[in-house]
């Protein structure tokens, strides 16, 4: 696969998720510094961004004053990701612990597990906080672990 091709595939995953975005007025800055090739296959990365941003894009649609901030770049040996949204203030206690806002537990929840899952894979971290009014998704993973 080129790497003309792979960053093609992980663009329109990221302008996808921007329509969805849009389609509720959700404002997005996106900050993406990357080298044309990256050692993670296509359907790992753009698992791990799809599934952060659906989360971001799912709690700023309960909220009036939405934004979320992607940003994605190489710290060394490792590819950095982080989102962040504006949140809830009611939601604050319960933001890192819960699986899911959805009745259908069974059938949601399970996005956090693939995160989790692909930064095992590369050795990486993952962390989730809040501060100031955001919930901030950070990972990093390893290029060349796998």
């Amino acid at each position: 696969m080129t790497s003309e091709y792979s960053s093609r595939i992980q663009l329109q995953v990221i302008n996808l998720k921007c329509a969805t975005a849009h389609k509720y007025q959700i404002p997005m800055d996106i900050q993406i510094v990357l080298p044309p090739h990256l050692s993670i296959p296509d359907h790992h990365l753009c698992s791990l961004v799809a599934n952060l941003l659906d989360n971001a894009i799912e709690a700023s649609r309960k909220i009036e004053d939405p934004k979320i901030v992607i940003e994605m770049k190489m710290v060394k040996d490792y590819l950095s990701l982080t989102i962040r949204n504006k949140m809830d203030p009611s939601m604050q206690d319960k933001a890192l612990t819960i699986r899911t806002t959805k009745a259908d537990k069974k059938q949601h929840g399970l996005g956090r597990q693939i995160i989790d899952d692909i930064v095992r894979r590369y050795n990486g971290i993952s962390t989730r906080e809040i501060k100031d009014g955001w919930y901030i998704a950070s990972v990093m993973l390893e290029l060349g672990a796998e």
